[in-house]
């Protein structure tokens, strides 16, 4: 990768270039909610003085930009590439930082990689391939820049130019996996391994604020294993052992400077995790919650002071994210800041957070992208930092309710809704549309260009949190296991029922979409539910449950293939007869209603043969399939040319059956 680097004369270039707004009568292109962001992982330095964030040129290249707070108009692009693209970016400490790549043209297919920079653009390393070309230094003297199968981990407080980073390892037959980690030097590339004569097979680990490993979380042969260290060079000790896929147990979050182990668990029979204190004196964990949410599991983030430590306060989600501040002036910054923005979520984040100037405020909502402020604590104001996407308007956008509806069996089942942003009342032409995963949480309470840009064009979106999503408790997550074409596919239906029924949705203008997981239960509602779904737009979905267990190019490990689909997903010998009647490919002949298929080629966790082998199963039976493969794409759509295509052909496919062009 070339690298080049911009000097640019004001801050306001890095608040981006508002594109055209659309014409009046018009909704908003598809380019304005497929496009890069402007401005995005944006980051205040520990010392508070200055803001790190990506940024999108004119040449339409994401580049690393630091913005002064003090003085604006020395605010500047510090780092690019010519071929690539920046991706994430850490402060180091109040000079260093470092970043990540990926590239978004239709040129290369470069991901990872790590580099260091100073904030003035000055000290460049390359410290961690991003493609296997780049191993090759036509010296015979050892390169110190690391493999690809190196990667970022962390930073450490206090001052230092060092960050963590980490190297995930298998065995042949993919059964067992350890990852290691690496104190990594930014300016010199030398790395020294941290995690020597840890436990056998971990997988996760927990380091206190100093860069130590303290707990170790391991799973070999469907056992997982909690360790702690009481110190640096304390032993090893193992505090909890239990079935991979058991209900008990609890997970390390974070250990605190003064050695406290906090943990998420299910304590005395709570549905959902919450977060507590583990007991070294009971080896148990502390049954009091320090937080629980009422219907959501716990997780989130600290917010610890730079100088020692301490914990300031938790980032957290429920119905959308908030925090917890246990110190009172981050409390009280909070609580003005709020004051000043009543419509939108408002994250805080500072460096050292006791002493700092200035604390990064983003904020927004479901109509609103990302806006920055910075609050500056000696004037007792907010001053604007940039917006991540200046073109969209939030008035043009739909909103969202975060609501819950029955399923059939009495199970509440979370589903966030997004409105046209019209104003009319519905019924809506609708789009039900299908969380990946499946065992993730698919929704959250925020600008979702997809929903929105289907809103956009008058569909209402309907996006159900279907049992075996993960987040909302135990009951919703366990009762989705062996279930998939069956009572996770009745909750996908009940809302579309539910949905009628409210009169929010057309029951004779209804579709159904979604990807991976979601793309199989597109291909399943229109196969069990074809009088609620009149088409189906399926991108990256499985298509036959088989080809999950046989094919041997696929990401899926051996582990989970072993021990955790037979358990979640269905046993090959033993639920055979199960999954041969809930395998779309197996029921093509059933699915006769319009289908626009999208698939990319070097898709390695649904690999493209369940596109292929599909479309040739069910064209006999349905003379009304669109299908496209993206050559340089996997498991999603990265560039900006793919996106304007898929999405341009789910526009006409969606106004064609149930939109504007329909036959009512």
């Amino acid at each position: 990768m070339r690298k080049q680097w911009r000097l640019y004369l004001g801050a306001w270039v890095l608040m981006g270039i508002v594109s055209a707004v659309a014409r009046a009568g018009q909704p908003p292109t598809i380019a304005s909610f497929f496009r890069a962001p402007a401005l995005s992982r944006v980051v205040i330095s520990p010392d508070g003085l200055r803001l790190a964030t990506v940024v999108a040129t004119k040449a339409g290249r994401l580049e690393l930009a630091i913005m002064d707070l003090e003085h604006r108009e020395q605010s500047r692009m510090v780092a690019g590439f010519i071929d690539a693209d920046v991706r994430d970016v850490y402060w180091v400490n109040d000079n260093r930082l470092v970043y990540t790549t990926i590239d978004l043209s239709d040129k290369h297919y470069i991901w990872g990689g790590l580099f260091a920079v100073n904030r003035d653009g000055s000290g460049f390393k390359r410290l961690v391939s991003a493609d296997e070309a780049a191993m090759t230094t036509g010296t015979s003297i050892v390169s110190r820049i690391l493999p690809p199968d190196w990667e970022f981990y962390g930073t450490i407080e206090g001052n230092t130019d060092d960050v963590i980073v980490r190297k995930s390892t298998s065995n042949a037959t993919q059964t067992r996996f350890d990852v290691a980690l690496g104190r990594l030097n930014t300016v010199t590339g030398s790395m020294s391994i941290i995690t020597g004569g840890a436990p056998e097979a971990t997988q996760g680990w927990v380091l206190d604020h100093l860069g130590n490993p303290r707990a170790a979380i391991t799973w070999l042969e469907n056992r997982g294993r909690v360790y702690w260290k009481a110190s640096k060079d304390a032993p090893w000790q193992l505090l909890e052992e239990r079935d991979g896929y058991s209900d008990g147990g609890f997970l390390p979050q974070h250990v605190a400077a003064d050695g406290t182990l906090y943990v998420t668990a299910r304590a005395e029979g709570r549905d959902t995790l919450a977060l507590h204190r583990f007991d070294f004196a009971t080896k148990s964990v502390d049954p009091t919650p320090l937080i629980s949410l009422k219907g959501y599991d716990f997780e989130g983030d600290f917010e610890t002071s730079g100088s020692d430590g301490r914990i300031l306060g938790l980032h957290y989600e429920s119905d959308g994210k908030g925090t917890l501040w246990f110190d009172p002036g981050l409390r009280k910054i909070q609580a003005i800041v709020d004051a000043s923005l009543p419509a939108t979520i408002n994250e805080l984040s500072c460096g050292r957070c006791e002493d700092a100037g200035y604390v990064l405020v983003k904020s927004w909502s479901d109509r609103q992208p990302a806006v920055y402020y910075v609050y500056d604590r000696h004037k007792q104001r907010l001053e604007s930092a940039g917006q991540s996407r200046p073109w969209i308007q939030a008035s043009a956008m739909g909103t969202a309710e975060f609501t819950r509806y029955t399923a059939r069996d009495g199970l509440t089942i979370p589903v966030l809704v997004t409105y046209p942003p019209s104003g009319k009342k519905g019924p809506f032409p609708a789009v039900v549309m299908v969380h990946g995963g499946p065992y993730v949480r698919g929704t959250h309470w925020a600008w979702e260009r997809e929903a929105q840009f289907l809103a956009s064009r008058g569909y209402v979106v309907i996006e159900p949190e279907f049992r075996g999503s993960t987040g909302y408790g135990k009951r919703l997550f366990r009762s989705g296991w062996k279930q998939w074409g069956l009572a996770m596919q009745d909750d996908v239906a009940d809302a579309a029922k539910w949905a009628a029924a409210r009169q929010i949705a057309d029951p004779q203008r209804t579709c159904i979409a979604g990807a991976s997981y979601g793309g199989y239960a597109v291909l399943m509602g229109l196969a069990k539910n074809p009088e609620l779904f009149k088409c189906g737009i399926d991108w990256v979905g499985v298509s036959d449950i088989e080809l999950m267990y046989s094919i041997t190019w696929s990401d899926a490990g051996n582990n989970w293939l072993k021990y955790g689909m037979p358990v979640m997903v269905g046993d090959p010998v033993k639920d055979k007869a199960q999954l041969d009647a809930t395998s779309p490919i197996k029921l093509a002949s059933r699915i006769t209603q319009p289908l626009l298929l999208a698939y990319g080629a070097l898709d390695r966790r649904v690999p493209l043969d369940h596109g292929r082998q599909f479309l040739a199963a069910v064209k006999p039976y349905n003379k009304d399939v669109e299908y496209v493969e993206y050559p340089w794409e996997g498991h999603g759509w990265h560039r900006m040319e793919t996106n304007l295509d898929f999405w341009s052909r789910v526009e006409k496919f969606l106004a064609r059956q149930i939109g504007a062009d329909a036959a009512q």
